[in-house]
């Protein structure tokens, strides 16, 4: 067994149950350590982040280049919380060439399931930029107009965009469901 302080007993459903030192971890309000180890687990499903706490959906986990590998089956996933909305959790922006290039390769590879478009969605528009794989989701032309400057894919896309966010969505819940 182990030893727990009082108030790692006391039950919560959000980390504001908690006292500010602890976080809400599987039902009890736990130290941030294990919370972290929870975090750091590999997830298949949103629910899971959201029964868990630690996140609002099941993320492609693109922020490790050692964890990346050719084809969908090497992706991993954790839990996130992302404000684009995109299921990816985003790498640094100083990588190497050769990690660009892996992480490209590894884009092209989720381009049959149409999530090539999901994972260039969740990037910054810089990042695209850099990968051959997401540079048909970007746009080269530039304005001094302030709304566009805020990341978005060229307007030659936006007649496709409609259907390619549908088959990007459709190929993400394909890949969640059978692919495993």
């Amino acid at each position: 067994g182990i030893c727990l302080k009082k108030i790692e007993t006391k039950k919560c459903w959000t980390h504001s149950d908690c006292p500010p030192h602890l976080r809400c971890t599987n039902g009890f309000c736990g130290d941030s350590a294990y919370f972290k180890a929870l975090q750091d687990r590999p997830c298949e499903e949103d629910e899971l982040c959201e029964q868990l706490l630690t996140g609002e959906m099941c993320c492609f986990d693109l922020s490790a280049a050692d964890q990346w590998k050719s084809g969908q089956s090497g992706w991993q996933k954790r839990c996130c919380n992302n404000p684009s909305g995109s299921p990816v959790i985003r790498p640094d922006t100083d990588i190497s060439h050769n990690q660009i290039k892996k992480l490209d390769k590894g884009i092209s590879y989720l381009a049959p399931y149409f999530l090539d478009f999901v994972v260039c969605e969740g990037l910054s528009y810089q990042m695209m930029l850099r990968l051959s794989s997401c540079l048909p989701y970007t746009t080269t032309t530039t304005t001094t107009d302030r709304t566009n400057q805020l990341h978005h894919t060229a307007s030659a896309h936006y007649v496709a965009m409609d259907s390619g966010v549908m088959l990007g969505v459709t190929g993400y819940m394909w890949y969640t469901w059978y692919a495993k």
